[in-house]
């Protein structure tokens, strides 16, 4: 599943996840979280 739901990513950041990407997946999205994950 692609575990896209607004629930999900709730669930996922409580949990400790910086982000959440839900599938499928921009290239740009991934980009921009992989700078907002390291730039902190």
């Amino acid at each position: 599943t692609a575990h896209a739901r607004v629930s999900d990513q709730a669930h996922a950041l409580a949990a400790g996840f910086q982000c959440h990407l839900p599938k499928p997946i921009e290239s740009q999205d991934l980009i921009q979280s992989i700078l907002q994950v390291t730039a902190s």
